[in-house]
């Protein structure tokens, strides 16, 4: 299994750096990735996506933790109800900072994206092509997860 890892050592820490923009957090995500895939029995055909779920929902784990523990000024660790609330307001903070610098059309298509709406639909709606609000939306999800980083 450490031999089928390794082979992808240095994808994922390609990735890990778009997450994390720092060389050593990189690395140290990608062992985490490591220590978390060891552990687990589970095995996926695709290795390399499966790597890449597991470093990005332990990214996203302690990104939640340490925004939750940033503004927490006592020793109290909390529940995780109060964990999962303190998680969510600090993220939605961050998200409508985050999308109130947007432009004026780039917070159109995503607040249309956000409410459900298919491309298409979007599309329709505002009179482009299908493939141009995809484009749209996938660089203005770059865009918000730059600015949320």
């Amino acid at each position: 299994m450490v031999v089928e890892l390794n082979k992808y050592r240095n994808y994922l820490i390609k990735v890990a750096l778009d997450y994390t923009n720092n060389r050593e957090d990189a690395l140290d995500l990608v062992q985490d990735t490591y220590e978390k895939a060891m552990q687990s029995n589970y095995r996926e055909k695709n290795i390399k996506a499966w790597l890449c779920t597991i470093m990005i929902n332990h990214f996203i784990n302690d990104y939640r933790k340490r925004k939750c523990q940033k503004n927490d000024k006592s020793n109290y660790k909390p529940n995780t109800i109060v964990y999962n609330l303190c998680y969510y307001e600090f993220l939605k903070q961050d998200v409508k900072e985050a999308v109130k610098k947007l432009t004026k059309n780039e917070r159109l298509i995503f607040v249309l994206y956000v409410k459900g709406y298919k491309y298409y639909e979007i599309a329709e709606k505002l009179n482009k092509k299908t493939g141009t609000v995809k484009t749209e939306i996938h660089r203005i999800r770059k865009k918000l997860k730059y600015l949320l980083s």
